[in-house]
């Protein structure tokens, strides 16, 4: 035994009516036209944003670069990297 289903559109009044059935070829030509529309003023605001943005962390690849590198520091005020000073010296 099968189920029957019956299509019918049912207002609030409960009085029915026939369903309207649109071809799923025409609807789906329209929607796909706006959803590239849409993925592509999507994609192109995103990536004005990131590089408005910069980096996510606020700390730069030169910065990133010159921590690692052993004994050099990040100079924030001439923004670069500078040799560590060795401490300085002491004299009698």
């Amino acid at each position: 035994m099968k189920p029957q289903y019956e299509l019918k559109r049912i207002h609030e009044d409960g009085t029915s009516s026939e369903a309207e059935i649109t071809p799923v070829n025409e609807v789906s030509w329209q929607l796909g036209q706006s959803r590239r529309r849409l993925f592509g003023s999507v994609l192109a605001a995103g990536a004005a944003l990131v590089a408005l943005a910069g980096p996510a962390d606020g700390a730069s690849t030169a910065e990133k670069n010159c921590k690692k590198k052993k004994g050099y520091k990040w100079d924030g005020k001439k923004k670069k990297c500078v040799k560590k000073s060795s401490g300085g010296s002491y004299t009698v």
